[in-house]
């Protein structure tokens, strides 16, 4: 199957025309009506005219791409929840549907997706559409229900719209939700607010044959398994990931193995080799083999959950398999641009669905590059003869076989994870081989337990050991020092020109090519590069949603970065290690020039430690109140073991370490003040000056420290962004600060309905009464200020 030019290959004709569509269909809304003639009119042309129609087909299936997205995403129906008003999200509810899917449950909350009937707020709202439940479980809920796919359910609780991605970089779980139709999750508390009623209108196959036959798999796995053995078996069988620790998943994309608990190709091979088998010994007739091994892939398909990569595999596999039965000989390519071509006609939103690009980049760069690699290199050695070598070469094919994939999906991978696992190829080698053991010896403990739970039994003690070889080996290799590393966020014209680059190196015709491709592509690495990493000409200022805590990142036109607070670090959620890091590596930045600390409670200091202790700091400044108390201690000595420079800067000190840029510390005094009346008295408060561009940062001041500063600065408080003491609170904000800094805007860094009730209504009413633009964290996610010293620009990572 080789690459022979497209003229050969119309299924990947197809699909690449049609993504095209699709991609400006989601950045050009139409009208479907003009679309719709005009693709009429077309085909009318292409039955009128001889010359050219292979060009007017392919306007048409552009054409139909666009109209594909747009009827998807924009040309709902009236009844669509997508079109619910406004005021019925977050208010207190009743909701009518069918459970969709198994239900996922554990001691604090029970999770499930339904296909809405209606919504019952005043009147009775008939609706059309899915939403996600959630229904966190009470003290009193003494055991969980059992509620069944097809069952109809009557909810109390609130209807949300998903958090977008809190902070640039971030997953977006709207995005993700959207991709797949659902445009709302439904909140409710206690199994109080749940009514079960009888059976849904879902059809006869889903919920007599299909779920209840991936229960009896699910519980199969979890009778014999235990703990994360059982999570893991449970990814390679059916494609179950929701009850997968969060350690093994962070192994998995450490070590460069994510792939293995995603059904796939493998998956469908083994259904098929099985198959075949059986209706091979029981002398079918090829046509009823062919009928009965796609209705068994269907229905795999459907008890996976329909996924990009096993939907994908099972179409290849019948299209193979029907092109052997008429004996024609089948291009792999074909079957891919085919596969990749339904997928999309059924939903044209599963091409940006990550799961869809991965699947179809790992399988295509796995065929191509190989085929290229074996032309140059292991055919020669395929001329040599004897049974050494003849393990040598089956060992180079799995080794390029696995550094195929890995190569075409690595700008994807490390875009997606922000990070490049070094180890990968070397534990794709070893873990491959198990994974492929461990899945059919899966299957067989499912299938055995039809006939014996003996046998079944042994087969599942046997999978147990084996299982846990191949997690104990991915999670001691993610667990070596440089297993990988870090990589910041590419742009779209970067992870294009590591594609060329990978192109260009992979389409040597001969081996003495290689080293001029190389160099080739070192230059062209090099001007990509170059061109896109030119210093940045703006300060950039990101307050990130950090929850109940202060957050930002401040980015100077020098390349330099200032901390200002870092967080909290409760209950095990540590914000310096989950979102102050991701966000700095993502934005390639290893240095932190400044890390300023205002005063030390924990929502502030919480995850300075983690931010310290992984990224070379040089300097910090504090408040000294309150340093050589409890968790601050510690903190404030780990700054002395690693030699950081410390500094407690108070009022009138200024602060010119930065081109263009000065800090004016405003408070604390120099007189000092207790700490045990009021710690967020003690909070650094300084103004942020760059060129004509003013931002005043007050950490958590209150009425009396804020008095402190307008009485002895109010000549120099004017500020562009006031960054809101305490949260919002209701002790501070006080008129004489918001009428004297006069802000155009006021950034609020506080959690999602965070238990303090900030910001204070009282806070709000006087930023409005100044005309003051109000930007929060907890609404909107992270507030990024952009500046060239002159204008000012903010924006949000999503709105409610």
């Amino acid at each position: 199957m080789r690459m022979s030019g497209l003229n050969t290959m119309p299924g990947l004709k197809l699909s690449a025309l049609l993504s095209m569509g699709i991609i400006a269909g989601s950045m050009l809304p139409v009208n479907r009506s003009q679309i719709c003639i005009v693709v009429i009119t077309l085909l009318c042309a292409v039955l009128i005219i001889r010359r050219g129609r292979s060009h007017v087909a392919g306007v048409i299936v552009v054409l139909t791409g666009l109209l594909l997205f747009n009827s998807a995403c924009y040309e709902l129906p009236a009844d669509s929840l997508a079109r619910l008003p406004k005021n019925v999200t977050g208010r207190t509810i009743k909701l009518a549907g069918t459970v969709s899917d198994i239900p996922d449950a554990d001691s604090t909350r029970i999770r499930f997706p339904v296909s809405v009937h209606k919504l019952i707020h005043r009147d009775t709202l008939p609706v059309e559409g899915e939403v996600i439940v959630s229904i966190t479980l009470s003290e009193r809920d003494s055991m969980s229900p059992e509620i069944s796919p097809g069952q109809i359910v009557l909810l109390k609780g609130k209807l949300e719209t998903p958090p977008g991605s809190r902070n640039p970089g971030e997953f977006d779980y709207r995005r993700y939700l959207s991709l797949k139709g659902i445009y709302f999750v439904f909140r409710a508390y206690g199994l109080g607010s749940l009514e079960l009623g009888g059976d849904g209108n879902m059809s006869l196959i889903m919920r007599d044959i299909i779920f209840p036959s991936k229960e009896y798999a699910l519980n199969c796995i979890s009778d014999q398994l235990d703990g994360d053995n059982a999570e893991y078996l449970k990814g390679l069988v059916a494609g179950d990931r929701s009850d997968i620790s969060e350690e093994v998943r962070n192994n998995f994309t450490d070590a460069g193995v994510t792939h293995l608990i995603a059904v796939s190709g493998l998956n469908v091979a083994y259904i098929v080799i099985s198959l075949t088998l059986l209706l091979s010994v029981l002398r079918v007739r090829p046509a009823v083999s062919l009928a009965v091994i796609i209705v068994f892939l269907a229905f795999y398909c459907l008890l996976t959950g329909s996924t990009a990569s096993i939907v994908r595999a099972s179409i290849m596999g019948i299209l193979a398999l029907a092109g052997t039965r008429m004996q024609r000989v089948s291009n792999f390519y074909n079957l891919a641009g085919i596969s990749a071509a339904a997928i999309l006609i059924a939903d044209s939103r599963q091409l940006f669905d990550a799961g869809f690009i991965l699947s179809f980049t790992a399988v295509i760069s796995m065929v191509w590059i190989y085929e290229k690699i074996d032309k140059v290199i292991l055919r020669k050695e395929g001329q040599k003869r004897g049974r050494i070598l003849n393990m040598k070469r089956a060992l180079a094919a799995a080794f390029f076989t696995t550094f195929a994939a890995q190569a075409g999906t690595l700008p994807i991978t490390a875009q997606y994870f922000g990070k490049v696992s070094v180890i990968s190829l070397a534990v794709n080698m070893a873990a491959v081989p198990m994974a492929n053991i461990s899945l059919a010896i899966g299957f067989m403990q499912i299938v055995l337990s039809l006939i014996s739970n003996e046998l079944s039994l042994l087969a599942s003690v046997t999978n147990d050991v084996l299982l846990s070889i191949q997690l104990g080996m991915i999670g001691l290799a993610a667990g070596l020092p440089g297993a990988y590393f870090h990589i910041r966020e590419l742009t779209l014209y970067e992870t294009a020109g590591i594609f060329v680059i990978i192109a260009v190196i992979f389409s040597v015709t001969k081996v003495s090519q290689i080293p001029f491709r190389i160099v080739c592509s070192i230059l062209l690495a090099v001007i990509i590069f170059c061109v896109t990493g030119t210093r940045r000409q703006e300060m950039c200022i990101c307050f990130l949603d950090v929850g109940q805590g202060d957050a930002a990142v401040v980015l100077t036109p020098g390349g330099q970065c200032i901390i200002v607070d870092a967080g909290s670090n409760f209950r095990g959620y540590d914000t310096g290690e989950r979102t102050i890091a991701p966000f700095l590596r993502r934005k390639g930045i290893t240095d932190i020039d400044l890390l300023i600390l205002t005063h030390n409670h924990n929502d502030h200091i919480g995850g300075a430690e983690y931010i310290i202790s992984n990224f070379n700091v040089h300097k910090v400044f504090a408040s000294e109140a309150g340093s050589d108390d409890g968790a601050a201690k510690g903190l404030f000595d780990l700054i002395a073991r690693k030699g950081i420079a410390l500094e407690f800067p108070l009022a009138g000190d200024l602060c010119e370490s930065f081109e263009n840029i000065r800090l004016y510390f405003l408070h604390p005094g120099r007189h000092g003040m207790s700490a045990e009346e009021n710690l967020n008295n003690t909070s650094v408060a300084f103004l942020l000056k760059y060129k004509e561009s003013e931002i005043l940062f007050t950490g958590d001041v209150e009425h009396e420290a804020e008095k402190e500063i307008t009485e002895k600065y109010a000549g120099i408080l004017s500020a562009d962004i006031l960054k809101s003491p305490h949260h919002g609170s209701i002790t501070s904000s006080t008129s004489g600060l918001v009428a004297f800094s006069s802000p155009d805007i006021s950034v609020i860094s506080c959690g999602r309905n965070n238990k303090f009730g900030h910001p204070s209504g009282e806070v709000m009413k006087r930023y409005e009464y100044t005309d003051c633009n109000v930007l929060r964290t907890d609404l909107t996610g992270c507030v990024t200020v952009v500046t060239d010293g002159r204008t000012i620009t903010a924006s949000a990572s999503y709105s409610e």
